[in-house]
């Protein structure tokens, strides 16, 4: 639930499709609950992920449980690459453990990185994770957005002014022409109100 809200677009698999060659190339892999990984999925991943201009992010306890004996730290300190420890909470949390970071929750190494969000991060937080690894940002606000084969949507999340900034010149036009088109622009800019749905195609001139 959170990445429609990065600004970012995104392609969704089955955790099994990322050992198959027809897998486009991303710089960025999300990996959102992934807390029993078998070793030949770990190592799938890891020939994946760990190549020099590519990012993993992970959340919550990636690899804890390898399907097979008790789950173990070790297991995902193995998959993130960071050292972490087991913190118990208070009883105002509703689950009592939680796999945290000893110090930096990234590694970085041969030109590839890994991040570890233990908890729900802030759509500002993986966005952020986003740019630095060299993805282009079409929104910075936390308002529902997506974007592919020519088109982009984005559903206010609250009233005011949005700005999709476009990864090249485009000429914009909307489809259900509330606005009137654009040509030779960088940037979407419209005021629109909590739940307004928005679409426009993009052409290249």
């Amino acid at each position: 639930d959170l990445l429609p809200f990065c600004g970012v677009p995104f392609d969704s698999y089955e955790l099994s499709d990322i050992a198959d060659p027809r897998l486009p190339d991303y710089k960025v892999y999300v990996f959102p609950n992934t807390f029993t990984l078998t070793g030949e999925m770990r190592e799938r991943i890891k020939r994946v992920v760990r190549r020099p201009g590519k990012t993993a992010i992970w959340f919550f306890a990636p690899g804890y449980y390898d399907g097979a004996g008790e789950g173990c730290v070790s297991l995902v300190e193995d998959i993130v690459g960071v050292p972490v420890k087991l913190r118990t909470l208070d009883s105002t949390c509703p689950y009592d453990r939680q796999i945290v970071p000893v110090g930096s929750s990234i590694c970085r190494h041969d030109g590839w990185q890994s991040i570890f969000m233990p908890e729900p991060a802030a759509p500002s937080t993986v966005r952020n994770a986003f740019r630095d690894a060299g993805v282009h940002v079409w929104m910075d606000s936390d308002d529902v957005f997506s974007a592919g084969r020519g088109y982009v949507t984005v559903h206010a999340s609250s009233d005011g002014n949005k700005v999709v900034k476009l990864p090249e010149v485009s000429n914009v036009s909307e489809i259900f022409a509330a606005s009137h088109d654009r040509e030779g622009v960088e940037a979407i800019r419209e005021n629109m109100r909590k739940g307004e749905t928005r679409v426009w195609r993009l052409n290249v001139p």
